[in-house]
């Protein structure tokens, strides 16, 4: 990748891991060696339903959790997804998948730039369920923690989840 990034002249290429940064130090490593600015990053589950105190909103049964991009804008931000990542895995219970909380992205969202996971993500989610309002509510609280760090994703995979989302 590294050698086809410089081919074409790409001044930056990013690495979203699902969930770490494992793959980060070698990916950056290649990059660099190419003299290619890498920007490290990862597909997050959080638990959004905490960013929005919806009480008509009920979860029963197994939760579902939807991912957020993150990537580092800098020094603090790669402390900080590395932080989000490690809690991901230590601080959930057995039967839940790993994901943070709300409370935990707050903390940990200074240089971070955060995307809205697209077909995975939350607002997604609640688009594809009618639930229109709750993605705004979520989109706007993603919004005051980011503020220009926090894009909107509009992906096309020829997905029937997008085409349904994208037309409303």
């Amino acid at each position: 990748m590294a050698t086809l990034a410089h081919r074409h002249n790409m001044p930056a290429v990013a690495i979203t891991d699902t969930g770490n940064l494992f793959g980060a130090l070698e990916f950056s490593d290649a990059m660099m060696e190419k003299g290619i600015q890498p920007i490290i990053g990862m597909s997050l589950k959080v638990e959004v339903a905490q960013a929005d105190a919806n009480p008509q909103k009920q979860h029963v049964g197994i939760r579902t959790f939807h991912s957020l991009v993150l990537l580092a804008q800098n020094e603090t931000g790669y402390a900080n997804l590395m932080r989000l990542t490690s809690r991901s895995f230590l601080d959930v219970s057995a039967q839940d998948e790993p994901h943070v909380p709300w409370g935990l992205l707050e903390q940990c969202a200074d240089g971070v730039i955060c995307l809205s996971g697209g077909p995975s993500g939350p607002l997604n989610a609640e688009l594809l369920q009618g639930q229109i309002q709750h993605a705004k509510n979520i989109a706007e609280r993603l919004h005051a923690l980011f503020g220009d760090r926090f894009y909107i994703e509009l992906q096309r995979h020829d997905l029937e989840a997008e085409r349904v989302t994208e037309s409303g």
